[in-house]
């Protein structure tokens, strides 16, 4: 009985195609028991992933900017020893300091907070590391000086002559911050405990 039973299964396992949907469609079902579990918190968990990405993924990116054209278009003492930081912080795996992390974060009183996450989302070395060659490239020295003779201070000249000439990489670092960030289960797996701010 139990030796038919199973011929059934097979047989009925080689004729579905597994690259198409059962006979039974429970699509909309499925949608439903989402956004209904535990009176809807997916819809709060899917809020938090939002404020985490928009405020760690901005704020990475815009972190990443400001020091990236700092670096490419200034001289100043120390700048091969935080080249040198940046390209090792690139080699390091996030989850290898998730840890350490939470350790300094829970001495700061700071753990089951949302800052738990976004804090440490926007530290980006590879963001930081490719808006700096990509700043060494994309803006001529010979525009910045003229931008300066004309008068435009520093501020000025970094948001009306540097900035739009950075579009391409903003967009680049701003896509992988914002993916980096979004997948990141790990690091609030271990910061909060509270359900309400799970992503």
């Amino acid at each position: 009985m139990a030796g038919h039973q199973r011929d059934q299964d097979t047989g009925r396992a080689r004729r579905l195609n597994g690259l198409w949907f059962a006979h039974h469609f429970a699509l909309w079902q499925n949608i439903h028991d989402t956004f209904t579990y535990h009176d809807g918190i997916f819809v709060r968990w899917l809020l938090n992933t939002l404020l985490y990405v928009v405020l760690g993924a901005g704020g990475a990116t815009f972190l990443s900017i400001l020091g990236g054209y700092a670096l490419a278009k200034f001289t100043f003492p120390g700048k091969r020893a935080i080249f040198a930081v940046v390209i090792g912080a690139v080699a390091v795996p996030g989850t290898a300091l998730a840890v350490p992390t939470f350790l300094m974060f829970s001495k700061m009183g700071l753990t089951d907070t949302p800052w738990a996450v976004i804090i440490p989302s926007l530290v980006s070395p590879f963001g930081l590391y490719l808006m700096w060659v990509f700043a060494t490239e994309a803006i001529p020295v010979e525009l910045l000086e003229a931008a300066r003779i004309d008068g435009a201070g520093e501020i000025r000249t970094f948001f009306q002559v540097s900035l739009p000439l950075l579009a391409p990489g903003v967009v680049t670092v701003l896509l992988f911050t914002t993916v980096a960030t979004w997948n990141n289960y790990f690091l609030p797996l271990i910061m909060i405990k509270n359900p309400d701010w799970y992503p």
